[in-house]
């Protein structure tokens, strides 16, 4: 071999062990890097995983508060609107289909029991009486319970109405009842209609009470 050949032969072998160094040292790098970039990788999960159990945690403190919230205000309601309720199937249950709008057509604050275009007052303003368009709607003006439906020899056919405050209302004159003896009554409700004069009276302990205060004629 020349002498030539045989340098570069010579100087090829003294390079290799460099260059197993070399390799050796870069392929420790690297597995170091991948067991660095692993670690960081199950520290990334593990921190997704407790912040989501967080999140998971605060939402259902936060349902909870709203649910609890939402109850009470909803038992705070039905206490308060007990009484309504039950007034209103109350009075209900009185009525036909047919007379149901009739009788809940007309709520409200009614300050004479029917449209009117003349009034006086009988017996001493005991008696008031209103001369009226026949059919029109006769209107409670308190609320109570139908306490009587009959005919009366002077007045006619008459409704009364035992109020809350503890007096009886008396409509007579009236065309057609629309309403039950132990019906509730609310202001404002539908009584029956009217012939052409309506007269209405308000005892307490069985005395008329006098009604130029009630009406202004």
């Amino acid at each position: 071999m020349p002498q030539k050949d045989r340098t570069i032969l010579m100087s090829f072998e003294l390079m290799r062990p460099e260059r197993r160094r070399k390799l050796t040292r870069t392929k420790r790098a690297i597995t170091g890097t991948d067991r660095k970039r692993k670690i960081d990788l199950r520290d990334s999960v593990s921190m997704l995983v407790k912040l989501g159990l967080c999140i998971a945690a605060c939402a259902i403190v936060l349902f909870v508060c709203l649910a609890t919230a939402v109850g009470q205000r909803e038992v705070s309601g039905d206490e308060h609107s007990a009484d309504d309720t039950e007034d209103t199937f109350g009075r209900l249950k009185y009525v036909e289909f047919p007379g149901i709008a009739e009788v809940f057509a007309v709520s409200g604050n009614a300050d004479t029991p029917v449209e009117y275009s003349r009034g006086e007052f009988l017996s001493g303003g005991k008696v008031a009486c209103f001369y009226a368009q026949a059919g029109s709607f006769v209107c409670a003006l308190n609320s109570g319970r139908v306490a009587g439906v009959g005919v009366d020899s002077v007045y006619g056919d008459y409704i009364i109405i035992e109020c809350a405050d503890g007096t009886r209302a008396q409509y007579s004159g009236i065309a057609e009842v629309l309403i039950e003896l132990g019906q509730p009554i609310a202001r404002g409700d539908r009584l029956g209609t009217s012939g052409y004069v309506l007269c209405y009276s308000l005892s307490e302990d069985g005395e008329l009470r006098e009604l130029y205060d009630v009406f202004r004629f």
